[in-house]
């Protein structure tokens, strides 16, 4: 049977996707909660309650001056980030497996014609080991980071810029697959169609996340239009 084409009963109306890496396409919460107490305990230093969560909205750079200013460390900006990255690599060379349903659903996406790229906080060397190593680099047109691009996703910028990238005409063709609540916030206020992605750390915003999305799946594969 020939796939759908887009727009099609059972294909796509929306021909564009940004998606989130950690928490969407991974399941890898557990490498950023590891990374921000593995970096403190370098420095004798026993993570405080809720820094875990204040870092999550942060690109790499933020996270390491927000490390800095809290715990002085002395070390530079660039050192703290050194050392996080040094944190995560292992997790992402070896450890990070996708998400259920991931593989499949990009493999429809794509066969329907979605355009789509990743826009994450994290890295873009991490980014390219882990999508590469699972199988799913191809998918995406192109990789938009926090640290590249000069802001986190605490702000609709990103989102707008991944939506010029990909050439839609509008942020309200575009697709914004996310599962943390900042970011579905920001998504929203850029414009975009959000579909929220069950992921357990982000179990506490559970109902404010479900009443922001335009769909909540519980696994990437349940999306439909």
């Amino acid at each position: 049977k020939a796939p759908a084409t887009p727009g099609e009963k059972g294909g796509l109306m929306r021909r564009y996707g940004i998606f989130d890496m950690d928490g969407t396409l991974l399941d890898s919460m557990f490498v950023w909660d590891n990374a921000a107490r593995d970096t403190l305990a370098r420095h004798g230093i026993a993570i405080p309650e809720g820094v875990r969560d204040a870092m999550r909205p942060m690109s790499l750079r933020q996270a390491a001056e927000y490390l800095n200013g809290r715990f002085p460390m002395g070390k530079t900006t660039e050192e703290t980030m050194a050392e996080i990255n040094q944190v995560v690599r292992e997790a992402y060379v070896s450890k990070v497996q996708l998400k259920p349903t991931v593989a499949e659903a990009l493999a429809r996406f794509s066969r329907e014609g979605m355009r789509m790229c990743v826009a994450t906080a994290t890295d873009e060397e991490m980014v390219e080991i882990a999508l590469t190593r699972l199988g799913i680099r191809r998918y995406f047109a192109f990789i938009l980071t926090s640290t590249g691009f000069g802001t986190g996703k605490d702000r609709p910028d990103i989102f707008l810029e991944a939506v010029r990238r990909l050439g839609a005409e509008k942020p309200g063709d575009v697709v914004v697959f996310e599962d943390a609540l900042h970011a579905i916030q920001s998504a929203k206020a850029a414009g975009c169609y959000v579909c929220g992605v069950e992921e357990p750390s982000s179990a506490a915003a559970k109902d404010e996340i479900v009443a922001l999305c335009d769909q909540y799946v519980k696994h990437l594969g349940d999306f439909v239009e």
